[in-house]
Formats: structure tokens, sequence, C-alpha cells
């Protein structure tokens, strides 16, 4: 009890600091953070510059190139329709990539209204929702534009994560509710920014300059199904490749095409017992050859048989849906940069088939 009781050893007493030091040391901490997101709005800024001189230096060299954007002159699509830059890469957007967005919306509102203790919250949360009206416009702007810049779209983005992180530090022990919203609009926020990143894989098919070399479409697709076989080595599959298959073409972006396309089949046919995935091609006399993908999976209503060529738009609702759905849309991209188009038939439980000229 007299160890206990000598003074040296007793817990000193923590002394609160003063009301004004209290002021200083927070002014200081705000400091540091206005320092630290200045830096960050001017590495922004500088690759935001840099991405739109690249932007004017590609537009340049496409407007030189004869025919412009790789395209050979006077490039005509199915149906005698000149392939211009514009029915290239026009491309539907479903209206699923605005859901995010709608219910950050709507967690903004109801934080508004839940009585924030002091002013600063209110404002913040009043700057996300602003936030969100101009990513809204920058989505419809990249559904016109894919060569937009990709800071010019991930900028905003990053900006809103940094606003709900200070409001998570800030008002962390604000109660559960409040925790939980700010939890909620995050992840809201982490699927639109896949979204994005899918809608810029966009961009780089509009950016890629074409080549003009024979592919051997074969090779490919034997390539590509053996990736998938072994990727998934229990399940049973049977894949059938024509011989011999050759197109004229740049090899990257067919070779992502037909990656989109028996990667589709692949997973729509997990539910068979045995898949069974076919590439072959069809050639009239006069007319450029035709190939095709079948396989036996679950099909799709044929009334969407457009629809499923438009970013992010499904065929089948959750748990049979794979991904944003991106892939169709990537693949007919590809195929429209070479001027050429896809289209595809589906039925319901009879499998789906995929077919396209270059």
């Amino acid at each position: 009890m007299d160890i206990l009781d000598r003074k040296e050893l007793r817990p000193k007493r923590r002394e609160l600091p003063s009301e004004e030091e209290f002021l200083r040391l927070h002014s200081l901490f705000l400091s540091e953070k206005l320092m630290e997101k200045t830096e960050e709005l001017r590495k922004e800024s500088v690759e935001h510059r840099r991405a739109e001189d690249e932007l004017m230096q590609l537009r340049e060299k496409e407007r030189q190139r004869p025919g412009g954007y790789g395209l050979r002159p006077g490039t005509v699509g199915q149906g005698g329709t000149e392939m211009t830059p514009q029915t290239i890469l026009s491309v539907e957007i479903d209206d699923q990539v605005y859901t995010p967005l709608s219910k950050i919306e709507t967690i903004c509102e109801s934080l508004a209204r839940g009585g924030f203790p002091d002013s600063e919250g209110v404002r913040l949360v009043e700057k996300i929702c602003l936030s969100m009206h101009k990513l809204r416009n920058l989505v419809t702007e990249l559904e016109r534009n894919f060569l937009l810049p990709r800071s010019a779209v991930l900028a905003p983005i990053r900006r809103i994560q940094i606003m709900i992180d200070v409001l998570k530090k800030d008002y962390a022990d604000f109660g559960a509710s409040m925790g939980s919203s700010l939890i909620e609009m995050e992840g809201q926020l982490r699927q639109f920014a896949a979204f994005v990143e899918d809608l810029l894989k966009l961009g780089n098919v509009a950016k890629q300059t074409l080549k003009n070399e024979t592919v051997n479409v074969t090779g490919l697709a034997v390539d590509i199904l053996a990736k998938l076989r072994q990727s998934a080595p229990h399940r049973r599959s049977e894949f059938s490749v024509q011989p011999g298959m050759t197109v004229t073409g740049d090899a990257l972006l067919l070779r992502m095409a037909l990656e989109q396309l028996l990667e589709n089949s692949w997973n729509f046919t997990a539910e068979r017992d045995e898949a069974r995935i076919a590439v072959g091609c069809k050639a009239e006399t006069g007319s450029k050859p035709e190939f095709y993908i079948r396989d036996n999976g679950i099909g799709f209503p044929n009334d969407k048989a457009k629809q499923i060529f438009n970013a992010f738009a499904k065929a089948h609702e959750p748990p049979r849906t794979l991904g944003n759905g991106i892939g169709l849309t990537l693949a007919k991209a590809a195929i429209r940069r070479h001027g050429g188009d896809i289209r595809g038939h589906g039925e319901p439980g009879r499998g789906a088939a995929f077919y396209f000229m270059v």
C-alpha cells in the first residue's frame, strides 16, 4: 500500500489543452489537409492537361490519315451505310450506369436533413450532391465522345472520395446511422467508378491505331478457348474451330473482340453438363466472309438482340448476370473500328450465336 501511495508512481493527470491551444492545433490540422488536397488537385490538373495534349495530337493524327480513324476511304458498313467516326463509336449506355449516382444523391439528401452538429458537414454533403450532377453530365459526354481524357472523368470521383473520407473522420462518433450511410455512399461510388473504368476501355478502342495485317482467326480462337478451358479444368467442354480462317485487320483489336465473345459463350454455358462452342465462317461468292460463334448456353430473348450490345445492358437477371455488361459492347466497338458490324441471335434455353464481318 505504501508503494501505491508514493506520489511519483501515481498516474499523472492528463491536462486538457486550453481552448486557444485546441483551436491552434485544429487550425494546423486543417492547414495540412488543405495542403495535401491542393497538391493532389495540382497533380490532377497536370495529368488533365497532358491528357488533353495527347487527345489533340491524336485528333490531328487521325484527321491527317486518309479516311480518318484508321478507316480506308469510303469504308461502308453492312446495309450500305458509310462508316464515320460517329457511327463507329456510337454506343448506347444503359440507364443502369446512373443507379449508383441516384442512390448517392438520395443518401446525401437524407444526411443533409439528418442534422449535422455543424454547418461544415452539411456544406460537404451539398458539395457531393453538386459533384453527382457533374458526373451525370460527364457520362452523357462520354456517350457522345469516348475520346474524353481519363483524368477529366476520374478526378471528380477522387474528389468525392476525399470528401467522404473527411466526413467519416470528422463525424465517426455521430451515430451508427451516419456511419452506415457514409459506408453505403462509398460502396455506390466504387460501383460507379467501375462503370466509368469500363467506359474508358471504349476510349482505348477508339484511340487504337489500326494495323492492316493478315490475322489468323483460327489460331486466335484456339488459343483463347484453350485458356478458358485451363481456367476451369473441371468443366466438360467440346470446342469446334474451323481451320484456315484468316482476315485482314488489326490483330490486337480482333483478339479482344474474340476474347469478349468467347468468354461470353463460356460464361453462359456454365449451367450445361457439357459446354459446346463452335467458331467458323461462311463465305458467299463476291462477299466478305461472315464469322460466327455459336454455343449451347442459356441463350437470351431474341427481342433483346440489339439491346445486349448497349453498355451495361444485361439480358438476364441476377444471379445469372456476370460482370458489368461491357464485353459485347467492346467487341462491337472493335469490329466497327474495322468498318464491320455484329449481330446476335438467341433463344432462351437453346443457346446463342453471334455473327460479324470485318
